[in-house]
């Protein structure tokens, strides 16, 4: 019902992946669910920790070859795609500049961002926002693309 109310749709991806044949696969699923639907943002994986997760100790650079094959694949896939994480994560577990090809979203709850190694194409400000019909706490987010 979300684009019935106005509401821009898009698509977040959490992963635990640890090979880049896990990204392709976890990619090809997302575009196997999204398939004939209008999506307007880009498919977004968080590839960021999780408590206990098999992921957890990757290496900066295996991290980021898992982020481009899921990437490659939703964009193989005809749909835009993209990464997010917070600051520190782009800043020490990824390494972005490899990844300016897709759109990046970042995460840091402040009043302006200090985030300064690449471009970032949308900004998650806050975890604390409300939105009418929604109970409890919503991330807050800035599109710089223009939709």
């Amino acid at each position: 019902g979300a684009r019935a109310a106005g509401i821009k749709v898009g698509i977040y991806f959490f992963t635990q992946a640890i090979s880049e044949v896990e990204a392709v696969e976890e990619a090809s699923m997302c575009l196997s669910l999204v398939e004939g639907k209008k999506i307007t943002y880009p498919i977004f994986i968080d590839v960021e920790s999780a408590t206990n997760g098999r992921a957890n100790g990757l290496s900066k650079d295996a991290r980021t070859a898992i982020v481009k094959a899921f990437c490659k694949t939703i964009a193989n896939g005809g749909y835009k795609a993209g990464v997010y994480a917070n600051k520190n994560w782009f800043t020490n577990y990824l390494n972005t500049s490899e990844l300016t090809g897709y759109s990046i979203w970042l995460a840091q709850y402040a009043a302006s961002p200090s985030y300064t190694a690449t471009r970032y194409d949308y900004w998650q400000y806050s975890s604390k926002g409300s939105v009418a019909g929604i109970k409890g706490n919503v991330d807050m987010d800035i599109s710089f693309l223009g939709y």
